[in-house]
C-alpha cells in the first residue's frame, strides 16, 4: 500500500500569514491564494508558471540576494552610448543608446535586428506593454509613441512637458516621467509624474505637496506594493511616493568620501521588492528595501560593472545592465535560493 507524503505546512512568503496554497516555479516561492491573484497581476511576475501544492510533499524554498551574484551573460552592441535595457520576453531584451534605433537582441547576444524609431536624437525614455509591444519617449518632439507589429512608430500621446521616463504598472497602465523648464523655480526644471491607460487617455498626474518633488524624473518604476519609485537625473537622488501620491522616502546614496557625488540613472525592483538603482559615477549597483533602508552595493567596479546606465530586471532572479561607454551588455544572476 503507497503512502501519501504528509504536506509540510507553509507559509505564504508574500504576505507571511496565510497558508501557501500554490507555489511559483520561476521565482520560486510560495503563496496563498489572494497573493498568487497578485502575483498573476504584476508586470514582471504574470507570465510565471504556478502550481497547487495541495497533495504534494513541498520543501522549503528562500530567496534572497545573492552574496556574489554571478555573471551569466555578457555580449556586445554597436551603439556608441547605451542608455537603457528592457526584457521584452524570456528569450529577448532591446538595448537603446543615442542613435535613433531600437537593438532587439537575444538572450545571447548572437541575433541582433534594429527598428528605427520616429527620433531625431534617440528615445528617452522605453518599456514594455503587456503585449510586447515597444513604448518610447521622445523628449524633443513632447511624445510617447509604440512600435507596431510592422515596427512602424505611432504616437500614442502628445504632451506640452517634455516626458521622459517609461513603467508599465501591475495593473497595465503607462506611469510618465516629465520635465518642464520654469524660472519660477529654484532649479532649472520642474518635474511631475503622470498616469495613462494603454490607449493614451490621462488618468491623472502627481507633482508632490509642494510641488517641487521632481526636477527631472528621468527613470521610473513601480514596487509590487504599489509604491511609484523615480531616480531623478537633476536632484541626484531616488524619490519614492505611494500608490496615492504621497511621499514615502528618499535615497541619496552611500557617501564613500566628502567627493562622492551620487548619480542615480536606470532603476527597477525585483520579486523581493528590493529596489535596484545603476550608480554611473560610482560604477555600481545599489539595492535599497522597499522603504528606502541601504541594503548594500550588489555589484562594484571590481565585480565587473563600468558606468551602469541601464538596467532592468528579468523578473525571475537576474538583472540586465547596460554599460554607458564599453558598447557591453551584460547579465548578473542576483537572486539564490
Amino acid at each position: 500500500m503507497s503512502i501519501e507524503p504528509a504536506l509540510c505546512s507553509m507559509t505564504c512568503e508574500e504576505c507571511e500569514t496565510t497558508a501557501a496554497e500554490y507555489m511559483c516555479k520561476n521565482c520560486p516561492g510560495y503563496l496563498c491564494s489572494e497573493c498568487k491573484t497578485e502575483h498573476n497581476r504584476r508586470k514582471i511576475t504574470r507570465h510565471h508558471v504556478i502550481a497547487p501544492i495541495t497533495g504534494r510533499k513541498v520543501r522549503t524554498l528562500k530567496r534572497c540576494l545573492a552574496e556574489a551574484p554571478k555573471q551569466k551573460a555578457c555580449f556586445e552592441t554597436d551603439l556608441e552610448y547605451q542608455l537603457g535595457v528592457r526584457c521584452i520576453s524570456s528569450s529577448k531584451i532591446v538595448v537603446f543608446g543615442n542613435d535613433p534605433r531600437i537593438l532587439v537582441i537575444d538572450k545571447k547576444g548572437q541575433s541582433q535586428t534594429s527598428i528605427i524609431t520616429d527620433t531625431e536624437v534617440s528615445p528617452d525614455g522605453m518599456a514594455i506593454l503587456p503585449d510586447s509591444s515597444i513604448l518610447y519617449s521622445d523628449v524633443e518632439t513632447r511624445r510617447i509613441l509604440v512600435v507596431t507589429g510592422s515596427g512602424e512608430s505611432q504616437t500614442l500621446v502628445s504632451t506640452d512637458w517634455s516626458p521622459s521616463g517609461l513603467c508599465v504598472t501591475q495593473s497595465g497602465s503607462i506611469l510618465v516621467g516629465l520635465f518642464h523648464h520654469d524660472p519660477l523655480y529654484e532649479v532649472d526644471q520642474v518635474g511631475k509624474v503622470e498616469e495613462y491607460t494603454v490607449s493614451g487617455n490621462k488618468v491623472r498626474e502627481i507633482l508632490g505637496e509642494d510641488q517641487k518633488l521632481y526636477s527631472r524624473p528621468e527613470h521610473i518604476t513601480e514596487n509590487f506594493n504599489g509604491d511609484i519609485i523615480v531616480s531623478d537625473y537633476n536632484l541626484k537622488k531616488i524619490t519614492a511616493v505611494d500608490a496615492h501620491g504621497h511621499f514615502r522616502f528618499s535615497y541619496l546614496g552611500v557617501a564613500k568620501n566628502k567627493s562622492y557625488q551620487f548619480l542615480p540613472m536606470d532603476i527597477d525592483t525585483d520579486t523581493l521588492g528590493h529596489v535596484i538603482i545603476a550608480d554611473q559615477f560610482r560604477h555600481s549597483i545599489h539595492v535599497i528595501d522597499k522603504d528606502g533602508a541601504f541594503v548594500r552595493l550588489l555589484l562594484t567596479e571590481e565585480a565587473g560593472i563600468k558606468e551602469p546606465h541601464g538596467l532592468c530586471f528579468d523578473g525571475v532572479d537576474s538583472i540586465w545592465v547596460a554599460e554607458l561607454e564599453s558598447k557591453l551588455v551584460k547579465k548578473f544572476k542576483i537572486l539564490e535560493k
